[in-house]
This record gives C-alpha cells, sequence and structure tokens, in this order.
C-alpha cells in the first residue's frame, strides 16, 4: 500500500487513517486473505502434515476453498479436504469436500460445516482421493479464502 500525504500533516491522524483502511473502523481486519498448500509432482493420497496456524489475534471466516492442478486427473476425481486442529471443516458432510472433477483442472467449495478458524488453531491439507494410475493429478494449488 502507498500513502502520500499533501498539506499539512497531522501524524497521529496519519496513522489512524491507515490502521481504518487496514483494520476497518472496529479494529478487525476487513480484508480477505489467501492461505495457500501447494503440492508439487504426482499426487499420492496422504493426510497432511504442513500447518498453517491462524496466527492474526482473531477467528477468520473460510469464505472458499479453491483447488488446482496443473495437469488433470483421469478415471476418478481428486477429493481433498481441510482439516483445523484434526478435525475436517466438512465433519458433517464430507460429501462437499473440494472435488476437481476428472479431466478438469480446478475446484472450489463454499459450503462449509465449520466455517471459522480460530486464532491459534491450525489448518492441514488431505488427498484424500487421486486420478487413476498414470493420470493422478499433477502439482497441487489449494487456496483457502479467509476474511
Amino acid at each position: 500500500m502507498y500513502y502520500r500525504f499533501f498539506g499539512q500533516r497531522n501524524p497521529e491522524k496519519d496513522i489512524e487513517r491507515i490502521l481504518v483502511d487496514l483494520l476497518g473502523t472496529g479494529g478487525v481486519s476487513t480484508r480477505i486473505r489467501f492461505y495457500t498448500f501447494t503440492i508439487e509432482d504426482v499426487l499420492t493420497v496422504n493426510t497432511g502434515k504442513i500447518r498453517l496456524y491462524n496466527r492474526t489475534g482473531d477467528t477468520l471466516t473460510i469464505l472458499e476453498v479453491f483447488a488446482a492442478v496443473n495437469t488433470a486427473s483421469s478415471g476418478a476425481n481428486i477429493i481433498l479436504d481441510i482439516n483445523q486442529n484434526g478435525t475436517s471443516i466438512w465433519n458433517a458432510t464430507p460429501a462437499n469436500r473440494v472435488t476437481i472433477t476428472a479431466g478438469a483442472n480446478t475446484g472450489s467449495q463454499t459450503a462449509f460445516d465449520t466455517s471459522q478458524w480460530t486464532n491459534g488453531n491450525y489448518l492441514t491439507l488431505d488427498v484424500d482421493q487421486r486420478g487413476s494410475l498414470g493420470t493422478e493429478g499433477y502439482n497441487l494449488t489449494v487456496m483457502v479464502k479467509v476474511l
């Protein structure tokens, strides 16, 4: 972000204006953020080991999970799961997990059983299903969009 000030400056007001722009009027962030998982190479079914922590000081709301592969799978869909502290955010409705349909490069989901990401908690990514052998899907990026 770039700020240019004209005329007489008031440092206290300048800082207040910048903080309101960054945090909104209630002191809680109103900016959309993206947290990203990547898996390079051929996909394998696995349980996520990389943890992305919410260190913002606020509870964030998950708005969307978007997934993309460079090379699409065939024979079977790619099914992905996001866990918060080890529990799926689609725990009650696993059919809503993010799916990249066989032959497609992207998939997304905006319905969650748990959409609140509590400060201090972490997210992990599981690959629950991949494409058929030889066409599993290649180079995965998953973005978790939060507010």
